[in-house]
């Protein structure tokens, strides 16, 4: 479980995607990864968030699945906009005071209404998690990543 993908979906026109390579964010963690997953070194899968910037059609969400599920990768959508009170939340208190960056009771206040949309994420990936972690016949679940502590209370 990651925040992102180590593939990233294109629209090179209306009705046609594809899975790209995507390894420039957060790190080299994908690469690496995708090379043990390749190599048949661990058998694993990858779930992941997909932002889109608007709202995927059934087709263009069943497309999508498609084309990951071939590298096995599972998404869990959200539009820019769905995503925006979580990061706010995710950016404003919890990695800055994860990290070290601040007096978490300086920024309680402005962040505390996001609270509700930073859960809901967790919740919603745990959900896909668990639809999924079937597929990989393995009996770890790797959530990587601060912004998802949540996921396995849920």
């Amino acid at each position: 479980m990651t925040q992102q993908l180590p593939y990233r979906l294109i629209s090179k026109e209306p009705g046609h995607l594809v899975a790209e390579q995507n390894y420039q964010s957060p790190c080299l963690l994908y690469a690496n990864l995708d090379d043990l997953a390749q190599t048949k070194s661990y058998n694993f899968i990858w779930v992941g968030i997909v932002v889109t910037k608007h709202q995927m059609s059934a087709e263009e969400e069943e497309l999508a699945n498609k084309l990951l599920a071939e590298k096995n990768c599972y998404a869990i959508y959200y539009t820019e906009e769905q995503m925006n009170p979580y990061l706010r939340f995710y950016e404003g208190l919890v990695r800055p005071n994860m990290h070290n960056f601040i007096d978490p009771s300086d920024h309680l206040k402005s962040e505390i209404n996001e609270w509700a949309e930073y859960k809901a994420v967790n919740a919603r990936v745990a959900r896909r998690v668990h639809q999924v972690r079937s597929i990989g016949n393995s009996k770890t679940i790797w959530i990587h990543g601060d912004q998802f502590m949540l996921v396995p209370y849920y």
